[in-house]
């Protein structure tokens, strides 16, 4: 099912209390062709205060600022949070957010699948294999996998980033989100 495969740093840990982290994959090159996965599981997440995101960013863009939040404060981005929700700051859906998953907790597996051959462009998440209420299309030609981090104590691992043969449909049920 996965041809290419790409070098990732496979374990992030935040270690400074109270500061914000932005931290992109290391990839061959951003995501802009075929049928790309990406696999995280949460290893750590403080419930007192945690937040993670875990989505995409434009790669025109430029790195957000400390203390944005993807798909938040991040112009031209989208991800899934921590408490299950899609967020997004692209030029049709400016800081919106809506319920796409449960809460996200300790062991859970996130997988993002960006659809390049597909009229329009799509994302998808997955949690724990199963798909959440919305998708994004229209994503942008050329992507970046990033993550916002703030809380000290949040870990995650990258377990996979891979080229998949073939595109993963969307489920009818789904809503559909502009970029």
């Amino acid at each position: 099912m996965t041809s290419d495969r790409y070098r990732v740093e496979p374990l992030f840990t935040q270690r400074d209390t109270h500061s914000s982290h932005w931290g992109t994959c290391t990839l061959v090159s951003p995501f802009s062709s075929g049928v790309q996965s990406v696999t995280i599981t949460i290893l750590t997440l403080p419930r007192w205060t945690g937040y993670l995101g875990i989505g995409l960013i434009d790669s025109a863009c430029r790195v957000c600022a400390d203390g944005d939040r993807l798909g938040v404060e991040t112009k031209n981005s989208v991800s899934l949070n921590s408490r299950g929700r899609l967020c997004s700051n692209t030029p049709t859906s400016s800081s919106s957010s809506q319920i796409c998953h449960s809460i996200l907790n300790d062991g859970d597996c996130v997988r993002i699948i960006c659809d390049f051959e597909s009229s329009p462009r799509t994302v998808q998440f997955f949690v724990n294999g199963k798909t959440g209420r919305s998708y994004m299309s229209g994503i942008p030609s050329s992507v970046k996998i990033g993550f916002s981090a703030p809380e000290s104590g949040t870990s995650f691992r990258i377990d996979n980033i891979s080229r998949l043969s073939h595109s993963i449909p969307i489920s009818p049920h789904m809503t559909e989100i502009l970029w």
